[in-house]
Parts: structure tokens; sequence; C-alpha cells
């Protein structure tokens, strides 16, 4: 159901777009699912404050999407996007 409401491609397409503007970095590595061929990205805030510039992106897309900011953070972790013991919670 989540995928539904945030499908991958989109939420790619706006942390691509987002990430930058809140000083999350986006960093690039060969795919490993067969299904979604090209990138897969990982996302870190590693400055001072990153846990906050990571919960900005995180406001940005939930309101992007329409959805609230747990649900976004569900979607990145289950996309690989982040980690979840790298994460503030």
């Amino acid at each position: 159901m989540g995928s539904l409401l945030v499908p991958r491609q989109r939420l790619n397409a706006a942390v691509e777009e987002l990430a930058p503007k809140y000083g999350v970095t986006i960093h690039r590595s060969p795919s490993l699912d067969p299904d979604i061929p090209g990138t897969a990205l990982r996302l870190t805030a590693d400055g001072d404050i990153g846990f906050f510039d990571m919960e900005c992106l995180e406001k940005a897309l939930a309101t992007r999407f329409g959805v609230n900011r747990r649900f976004i953070q569900v979607r990145l972790d289950r996309y690989g996007l982040t980690r979840q013991e790298a994460v503030m919670r």
C-alpha cells in the first residue's frame, strides 16, 4: 500500500530535487535490484545538525506526497535510501 501512495521512482525524483536544498548528500551506486535498473541512492546528512537537515527533507517530502513524516521515513528505509540506525527518530 505504501508504494501506491509514494512510488519508488517518484520518491527518487523528489529526493533528487529536494535533497540539495536541505543539505542532504545523495550517494549513487549501481542498483542491486534486478527489477530496478540504473543507480541506487543513499542519503546522508553529515553536517553538525545533520539530523535536523534530514528531518526538514522528510517534512518537505511528506508535504509533497500528502502523507506524514513517519510514512516518508518508512518509505525511505524500505527503498534503501536511508539506514534505520543512521536516522535519529
